[in-house]
């Protein structure tokens, strides 16, 4: 647990995919120092960062530890450390709280990301050799999030019929933190258990990158359908007029309700100068991202900021993304550069929060 001023502000719990080899935590703010351990620990430089962020509500146990109420909301950045031999070294799981904390990125276009193996999202199963054998973990919020992580790498697609006890020696924990870590899955929604057929995925979770324009994979914008809500010229608020660098009395607001495979997915609001040309969504117009935004503002993309919260649903935004008011959300909010280092596009993002991760890759 990491205590600042006094007060705890994050919860780490983190897996070593390298046997024998354990990196002691570096809290300096200087990367140099945490790049001399992960080299002096694996004998190699590190490679590349795998991060999602999710966000969820804590649990007892979790909320205990951070001196907060069970059910306040948090964000989960679950890490990936690769060395630059390709090889997967750690995996980490860190609990904020979402009130004190927003994770952000930039990106640079033209950076490529690859999907983590599917064997080191989750820890190695528990042995059989009896008392030598690892002890059994307890913990229903660690089985929660790896079992989430199951879920968005697509070891468990939707159909699939889990059972307690094989989960319970995949995963090296207790059955009854199996049972706990299920029953938070079916509050968000993404199992269904019944007592004859059992428990079976009814819902995987988006993966959706925040280092591309659409935010998912190109290959999947069939499942996408935008449906514009409105369109109106407002006066620029002060924030908007720092962040877009204008002094224009007015700016352009357009909102969307995006559809993921028909189920209301993303509530999203575009803050642009106004008299700039609207950029259809890419889900819309046979013409990808990068060529849509081009010929709104007359020159390619360059860079993408992001800042990711979580929070709670207002009755409308409830209501348009079909969940009740007080749902946890992820908010995305995404700004956009061209190449001339023109800001030309700020939008809100809203999610739910059971059925999206943000993910990003960055390279040491």
């Amino acid at each position: 647990m990491l205590v600042r001023r006094g007060e705890p502000t994050m919860l780490y719990t983190r897996f070593s995919l390298s046997d024998g080899a354990e990196r002691r935590l570096v809290l300096s703010s200087s990367d140099t120092h945490f790049d001399e351990e992960f080299t002096q620990t694996y004998g190699s430089p590190l490679g590349a960062v795998d991060c999602w962020v999710e966000a969820v509500e804590a649990d007892g146990k979790v909320a205990a530890r951070l001196r907060v109420p069970a059910g306040t909301a948090l964000l989960v950045k679950s890490r990936v450390l690769w060395s630059a031999d390709g090889v997967p070294r750690e995996y980490s799981v860190s609990h904020y709280l979402a009130a004190r904390t927003v994770l952000s990125t930039r990106t640079r276009r033209g950076r490529t990301t690859r999907p983590v193996p599917a064997r080191v999202v989750v820890p190695r199963p528990r042995t059989e050799a009896g008392p030598a054998g690892p002890p059994l973990r307890h913990s229903a919020t660690s089985v929660h999030g790896e079992l989430r992580a199951a879920l968005r790498s697509g070891l468990l697609p939707v159909g699939t019929r889990l059972d307690e006890q094989e989960l319970a020696t995949r995963f090296g924990v207790s059955r009854n933190s199996i049972r706990r870590g299920l029953a938070r899955l079916a509050e968000e929604g993404l199992v269904r258990r019944n007592r004859r057929t059992g428990t079976t995925i009814e819902r995987t979770i988006a993966d959706l990158t925040l280092g591309n324009g659409t935010g998912w994979d190109p290959a999947e914008t069939g499942r996408y359908r935008a449906e514009r809500l409105s369109v109106a010229t407002v006066p620029t608020p002060p924030f908007l007029a720092r962040i877009l660098r204008t002094d224009e009395p007015t700016i352009t607001v357009d909102e969307y309700r995006v559809y993921r495979d028909g189920r209301p997915f993303i509530v999203y609001l575009r803050y642009s100068r106004a008299g700039v040309p609207t950029r259809p969504l890419s889900c819309d117009s046979p013409a990808d991202f990068d060529e849509l935004f081009a010929q709104a503002h007359g020159s390619e993309v360059n860079r993408i900021e992001t800042t990711v919260h979580a929070v709670r649903a207002h009755e409308r935004t409830g209501r348009l993304l079909d969940v009740p008011p007080s749902t946890l959300l992820l908010l995305k909010e995404r700004l956009l550069i061209d190449r001339c280092g023109t800001p030309c596009e700020f939008s809100h993002s809203y999610y739910a929060a059971a059925g999206v991760a943000l993910s990003t890759r960055s390279s040491a």
